[in-house]
């Protein structure tokens, strides 16, 4: 099993061209690091790290590829890196129970949507809706701003890609992730700020 990191004090995960550090946000102690994958001026990492538990998992395009990194007593310890699973150029991945959802590829290239289960290292469904876009956990759904402006809900389904609306929402192309609050998303696009109520209607 996976046993979370527990921290006796806050700390910020920085990654930089060279490294990913992990620093005491108010006197800038670095408690460990390592070098960061592949990140040059020619191969940006821009997605965002995601921490789950006690280990951390980058996805990058221009061959960066995922890359599973676990932390022991502040030590990094590499765990296994693969570009064939989910490479991601801009967006961040999102995990639900042993699984990775994220999309695959460069966004002019036609990039797929995935689910992986970390555990086997496989992916067990992939779906191609046109589009790159950001992805936010809602729940047990995952909300999808397309670059196409188009909003999708997506079931987090290991079984198979649900999903349960979709709608357009902005002009293209917007890259900006999502901002959720009581209830209400709110959505940056390319010339307007767009509010959805995607609260539950009330019998």
């Amino acid at each position: 099993g996976v046993s979370p990191m527990r921290l006796q004090e806050d700390r910020i995960l920085v990654t930089t061209r060279s490294h990913v550090r992990c620093l005491n946000p108010t006197t800038g102690f670095e408690h460990w690091s390592y070098e960061a994958p592949e990140n040059s001026s020619g191969n940006p990492l821009c997605a965002s790290p995601l921490i789950y538990a006690d280990e951390i998992f980058h996805s990058g395009w221009y061959g960066i590829g995922l890359h599973r990194t676990r932390i022991t007593n502040d030590t990094p310890t590499h765990v296994w890196n693969l570009d064939n699973l989910v490479s991601s150029h801009y967006a961040s991945l999102i995990h639900q129970k042993g699984y990775l959802n994220g999309y695959h590829g460069h966004a002019t290239k036609g990039p797929t949507l995935r689910c992986v289960k970390v555990a086997t290292r496989e992916v067990v469904w992939e779906e191609n809706h046109g589009s790159a876009g950001t992805i936010t956990q809602l729940g047990d759904q995952l909300l999808i701003l397309t670059d196409q402006g188009e909003l999708m809900l997506v079931r987090a389904d290991p079984e198979k890609c649900s999903i349960t609306g979709r709608m357009q929402v902005t002009r293209r192309y917007t890259r900006s992730y999502p901002a959720i609050a009581n209830g209400f998303v709110y959505l940056k696009g390319p010339r307007r700020l767009v509010c959805l109520d995607l609260r539950p209607a009330q019998e």
